[in-house]
């Protein structure tokens, strides 16, 4: 049987070929989606941390549109407690916009919350596990693709009277959706099974590492660590090689996009690049810097117990030195910890610094721990006590900076108690 097309002139076949593409371009974007939408939840499932939680509240509220019409919605909500795996011993309050599971959970029952920071963004690290969930999305895809795969219909029975053309038209767009679907699935998997031999050499060029037994036994390798794969560079060795694995994109498979994980590759090299600096504090001091993230507190506690009676200078450098660095690092360890709720830590490490690092450090160093025990001492203390016990502190830091010609410096000063102070966490409000 002849083509429909066959006979046609040039410059209408083109037209036709154009009309095609645009009935079938939307259900290939979808048909993509769909299958990114599987990739990611079979990651989920194969390598994110499953973790116990209980339904706490079946909660439902209701939220007034800004429109002028005034119009409200009702919010059906499944609040759980679970163990945070990001914070040492606390337990976040979650919650998850869920509607189908108000008729299937009931307050109490035990439930599977699952948490990945590898593909999870910070803002939202937990996804209900229960398949009325996890599945949601999926199955809208697949509703909508069937939508998208239902509208060309029509126009298939004008372009294709005779049945045995259609049918034929009909399985090349089947194939041409079935493989958009599994193309993400199929290189997920791919890059998958590409990081699991990576692993295997991991392992043999971690055993020739040298040995620190303190660290492993205060700074265990965290769960997620053999996910992040070397793929043959040697962060002990090789620094140049690492800071270039550090600093690589992070892409589909078994990471996620953007600056998901990257949290979490700054942490294994700066864990793995110590071991090539044990015996230099200075230069260890300089490589936690590159921190600053709840990930990196077991780093800083670690520094402060072993290297905190080191010192080190460098001529002509006002932050190279350990008064700075320390204080600095203190003040950052201080903040995550107030923040978190373990004030009692946060206290253990204060009166040390002021006694041996604060009167030693530059404008940038003082200001940062400041604000950090200022924050402490307002949570245990309150506002009041807080200025009563820090302000000599702060006038010493103020002469200095004076004395230094540090006019920026005075500028922050002059709105210390007026400025941001970190207060303890309730708890995670993460809803999805």
């Amino acid at each position: 049987m002849p083509h429909p097309l066959h006979g046609l002139p040039l410059s209408s076949q083109v037209k036709d070929r154009g009309r095609q593409l645009l009935w079938l371009a939307p259900a290939l974007v979808v048909a993509l989606w769909l299958g990114w939408q599987v990739q990611q939840r079979l990651t989920w499932l194969t390598h994110g941390l499953h973790i116990p939680a209980q339904v706490i509240e079946l909660s439902r509220s209701h939220s007034r549109s800004s429109t002028a019409s005034g119009r409200s919605a009702l919010r059906l909500d499944v609040v759980v407690d679970v163990p945070d795996p990001r914070r040492e011993g606390a337990v976040e309050r979650l919650h998850f916009l869920a509607p189908l599971l108000h008729a299937v959970l009931h307050v109490g029952d035990s439930v599977l919350v699952l948490h990945d920071p590898l593909t999870l963004s910070p803002q939202e690290p937990f996804v209900l596990a229960h398949p009325l969930q996890l599945w949601q999305g999926p199955a809208f895809g697949l509703l909508l693709l069937g939508v998208c795969w239902a509208l060309p219909h029509a126009a298939l029975h004008r372009r294709y009277p005779a049945p045995e053309a259609r049918r034929r038209a009909l399985r090349r767009r089947q194939w041409a959706l079935g493989v958009a679907v599994m193309v993400p699935v199929l290189v997920g998997q791919a890059l998958a099974l590409r990081d699991r031999a990576a692993q295997d050499g991991d392992r043999a060029l971690e055993a020739r590492w040298p040995a620190w037994t303190e660290l492993d036994a205060e700074v265990p390798r965290p769960w997620w660590w053999s996910r992040l794969p070397w793929h043959g560079v040697d962060p002990v060795t090789d620094e140049a090689g690492a800071q270039a694995w550090r600093s690589a994109p992070v892409g589909p498979g078994l990471v996620g996009w953007g600056d998901v994980g990257a949290s979490e590759r700054r942490f294994k090299f700066v864990r793995a690049r110590m071991l090539a600096l044990r015996e230099q504090p200075a230069a260890l001091a300089g490589l936690l810097g590159q921190g600053h993230d709840p990930n990196f507190i077991p780093l800083y506690r670690f520094f402060l117990t072993h290297y905190l009676d080191a010192t080190w200078s460098a001529p002509g450098c006002s932050r190279c030195n350990d008064s700075s660095q320390v204080t600095e690092m203190a003040g950052d360890l201080m903040l995550m910890l107030v923040q978190d709720g373990r004030l009692d830590e946060a206290a253990r490490w204060a009166p040390r610094i002021v006694a041996d690092k604060l009167p030693g450090a530059d404008a940038r160093a003082r200001l940062s721990f400041l604000i950090a025990y200022r924050s402490l001492l307002e949570a245990q203390l309150g506002p009041e006590a807080a200025q009563r016990q820090l302000q000599a502190l702060v006038d010493d830091a103020i002469a200095a900076a004076r004395a230094h010609g540090e006019t920026w410096a005075l500028e922050r000063w002059a709105g210390f108690w007026r400025g941001y102070v970190a207060r303890p966490r309730r708890g995670l409000a993460a809803t999805r």
